[in-house]
């Protein structure tokens, strides 16, 4: 008997993976005349979507099937070459083939140990970028699930930084009973940040907003406002 006699979820996530590219090919071969609006309403994806929970599952690849062939009213075609909503960009065939692997050999990254592949291949990633955008070799990095998590982060790293030189450790000390810690963004600050302001406990209505003209912001008075700052 083979390891994969004793693991039959084998056979049913390979067929699984057949579903699924058997159904990216056909959406990926139509992507470039598809419709870019979905289109459906609320209650149209409402009535194709909703039920009841099941008691008993299906196989996974029937699962998937059944999900596209309800879903695919409510699908937009942001992968296309013709999207231009929003800042979303579509998908580069390295990017959707690694994507599929790494959800196929699924690594953790967190600590070296449980992955060192994937912890090799996120610090790898971070040097390129840094030499990418010319930053200092020494610098440190991480890579996050996407821009409102890097606006958390960012901001994370920003208040342990600012409250350093305020006199305290926001990390060990909160924010409770220290000086407050100043936020100045252009009028143009992106709804994200302000939710991490909230979650970091900066607090969103803490931002002191300079002009943006054109989403371009005012530098002048971007300085203005930072030299008027106590502290």
């Amino acid at each position: 008997m083979t390891l994969s006699d004793r693991l039959p979820q084998t056979e049913s996530s390979l067929r699984a993976v057949r579903k699924a590219v058997e159904i990216a090919e056909s959406y990926l071969g139509t992507l470039a005349n598809r419709s870019i609006n979905a289109g459906a309403t609320p209650n149209e994806m409402s009535i194709l979507l909703d039920e009841p929970l099941p008691d008993s599952g299906i196989a996974p690849d029937e699962a998937i099937s059944e999900w596209m062939e309800r879903a695919e009213r409510g699908i937009v075609s942001s992968s296309g070459p013709r999207y231009f909503g929003f800042v979303t960009g579509g998908a580069l065939p390295a990017a959707l083939g690694g994507d599929w692997l790494a959800s196929a050999i699924d690594q953790n990254g967190g600590i070296w140990s449980m992955s060192p592949a994937a912890a090799q291949t996120e610090l790898v990633v971070i040097g390129w970028l840094k030499e990418l955008f010319y930053l200092p070799p020494d610098w440190q990095g991480m890579i996050t699930s996407g821009a409102t998590m890097s606006n958390l982060v960012g901001l994370a790293a920003a208040r342990q930084w600012a409250s350093e030189l305020l006199g305290f450790n926001a990390a060990e000390d909160g924010l409770g009973g220290q000086p407050p810690i100043p936020v100045v963004s252009s009028t143009a600050i992106h709804a994200s940040a302000r939710k991490a302001l909230g979650n970091l406990g900066l607090g969103r209505r803490s931002v002191l907003t300079v002009p943006a003209h054109g989403g371009r912001v005012d530098i002048d008075a971007l300085a203005k406002a930072l030299k008027n700052l106590k502290g």
